[in-house]
């Protein structure tokens, strides 16, 4: 499994260092394999898709904050001798990768944004459920709710759900 800065990350085509890196940020609850499908598809890439902190494979704890996991991502580029990349962001991840446009133009070739914005409003009473286990499992089912429209493949629900859940509580909370 390869690791940088601690965290776990799924690379494809990552010898081919001609190619323009592609770092794919998944979002809150969520790890690498949320970006499975796309992946495949990227031969024209070096394409990354890093845990965070706390999630999937990775070890550690969550943040609190969007700065903090931007800043463990450049802390990671770092150690992988990536100075730049084109970054992909779902949810949380997008707006990591809003701050990294943002922040850091000078580390960004690219954006790509996801069901994301500026500001990501997430009702309190749900935040809160998500860091108790007692309440965690109907908070991810209400997250997934809101995530998805009636017209989701279901079997694409049901995967977000699943892997959602493996999240522990604390860091879904944080995120």
């Amino acid at each position: 499994m390869p690791t940088a800065n601690d965290i776990y990350y799924f690379a494809h085509q990552e010898s081919q260092k001609g190619k323009l890196p592609v770092v794919l940020i998944h979002g809150a609850g969520g790890h690498h394999l949320h970006w499975s499908a796309q992946t495949r598809r990227m031969d024209d890439f070096r394409v990354y898709a890093p845990d965070l902190p706390g999630h999937g494979r990775s070890e550690g704890r969550g943040y609190q904050s969007i700065p903090s996991y931007t800043d463990h991502i450049l802390n990671w580029m770092d150690e992988l001798q990536m100075n730049q990349a084109a970054f992909v962001g779902h949810s949380m991840g997008g707006g990591i990768a809003l701050t990294l446009g943002l922040e850091h133009p000078d580390r960004t070739i690219g954006l790509g944004l996801i069901g994301t914005g500026a500001r990501l409003r997430i009702l309190p009473a749900l935040i809160e459920a998500a860091g108790r286990e007692e309440t965690f499992p109907l908070a991810v089912e209400k997250m997934i709710e809101m995530s998805f429209s009636p017209e989701s493949d279901p079997r694409l629900v049901e995967l977000a759900g699943a892997r959602m859940v493996e999240t522990r509580p604390s860091v879904l909370q944080g995120d």
